[in-house]
């Protein structure tokens, strides 16, 4: 759009994507990908990502770990939400959002991780 269709210059866009999958269904493409048998409740997985943090006082979850305090089973989708959509979007029409399969998740995770086969509860 940059450089191509410059007569939308100067608008605030928003990214919407209407394939996108819930929460849960992502995380299932993610299991499937990295062939992770369980899947855990928010508080067991935040129980497990703080020990982590705690484990690895280096590690990029460690700095980031003080954003899960305020957040338990029943609040953690609030995370994402989203404000509503504004009049310009990517991912409509024009713009079409990929749809999120198990490669576009391998994709994902391989661009994040630079060890692409280890375990998640590892990372």
């Amino acid at each position: 759009m940059m450089t191509q269709d410059l007569h939308r210059m100067g608008r605030d866009f928003d990214f919407v994507n209407t394939r996108a999958p819930t929460c849960n269904e992502f995380f299932k493409l993610v299991g499937a990908v990295r062939d992770v048998k369980e899947i855990v409740t928010f508080s067991t997985w935040k129980q497990r990502a703080l020990d982590y943090a705690t484990a690895h006082s280096t590690s990029p979850l460690a700095r980031i770990a003080a954003v899960l305090d305020s957040y338990t089973d029943e609040t953690a989708a609030g995370m994402f939400k989203s404000l509503s959509v504004g009049e310009h979007v990517f991912g409509g029409i024009d713009y079409p959002a990929p749809l999120i399969d198990e490669h576009f998740v391998d994709t994902y995770l391989n661009r994040i991780y630079t060890q692409p086969n280890r375990n998640i509860e590892d990372r």
